[in-house]
């Protein structure tokens, strides 16, 4: 059988299920309420004991065979039904109110067959009880093997649980000592970490001291730097002042020097002006005296040129 089959319960599967009929003995139902339509022969088998797990597919197989389930996949046979002829427009209404229709004679031919439906009928019946029998004798053996494997079983889990319970004592034993190993262990944890915290705690204040001591020699040094730089900045703007003072004087001087400068150029320039031109004026009286010196010379050298020659004249007037 495989296990990929899904079976899904028939009509007489369903009156088992709802105990309309009992065919079934009661590990064959079991079996049959495990099939619900949906699952594979592998999946009830998962989740089914492991003593009920080895003859769950013969009790599938026998469900099967005895037409209380079937395989899902596998269409359903259709029983043809009987088809009623309907009646001729022919036949005549005398045929239809025949009442001797109703009952024939049978024939030997009818006995014979009549007489051979019953001996298979009770061959049928015969065959079923033997079956039914059968199959009985086959699940009273099942179900002692069963019970001997439900015994089994429960030896084997009364042995299991017995080696449970020795390993959870053992088990309780080993956890019960390392509980006290670690509770040991937890406790020389505990002072370790009382002493690192009393160390931690002393270093952080003693590291908080040295950041104050640290926050206010760099609060000093500021204020020392900023003093330095204001001083600096001050003499720098002093030294600056002065240089701008000591530029400003020298511009000054250096417009005064320049003024001086061109004023004594300009009163050399008005001397040598003047110079010429008074000499100018000298040349020019020199010239003029020159001139009359030259004419009362000129004017005398005639007055006595006239003086010497009226003396002449006289003289010559004198001896003539």
């Amino acid at each position: 059988m495989s296990e990929k089959i899904i079976f899904i319960r028939t009509s007489s599967g369903e009156d088992e299920v709802r105990n309309r009929t009992e065919h079934l003995s009661k590990d064959i139902k079991r079996a049959l309420l495990m099939v619900d339509g949906t699952a594979t022969v592998a999946e009830i088998l998962k989740r089914s004991s492991p003593s009920l797990r080895v003859m769950l597919k013969d009790m599938f197989a026998e469900l099967a065979s005895g037409g209380f389930i079937r395989d899902k996949s596998k269409p359903v046979s259709v029983v043809k039904q009987a088809v009623v002829s309907p009646i001729s427009k022919n036949t005549s209404v005398d045929d239809e109110l025949d009442f001797t229709a109703a009952y024939r004679v049978p024939t030997p031919e009818m006995l014979a067959a009549e007489g051979r439906k019953e001996a298979e009928a009770k061959r049928a019946v015969e065959t079923r009880k033997q079956l039914v029998t059968a199959e009985k004798m086959r699940l009273k053996e099942e179900t002692g093997k069963f019970k001997a494997m439900q015994a089994a079983e429960i030896v084997r889990m009364k042995s299991e649980r017995e080696r449970a319970e020795a390993e959870s004592d053992a088990r309780v034993a080993v956890v019960a000592g390392e509980k006290a190993s670690l509770e040991a262990e937890v406790a020389k944890l505990k002072i370790q970490a009382e002493t690192e915290a009393h160390r931690r705690a002393e270093a952080e204040e003693k590291a908080q001291i040295e950041a104050e001591a640290a926050r206010q020699a760099k609060s000093e040094a500021e204020r020392l730097a900023n003093e330095v730089a204001a001083r600096i900045q001050t003499e720098q703007e002093a030294a600056r002042i002065t240089a701008l003072a000591k530029e400003e004087a020298k511009k000054r001087q250096a417009r005064e020097e320049a003024e001086a400068v061109r004023h004594a150029e300009m009163e050399v320039h008005q001397a040598a002006e003047q110079r010429a031109r008074l000499e100018e004026e000298v040349a020019a009286l020199k010239a003029h005296v020159e001139a009359e010196a030259h004419a009362r010379l000129e004017a005398e050298k005639q007055a006595r040129l006239e003086i010497e020659a009226a003396r002449v004249k006289a003289e010559r007037e004198a001896a003539s």
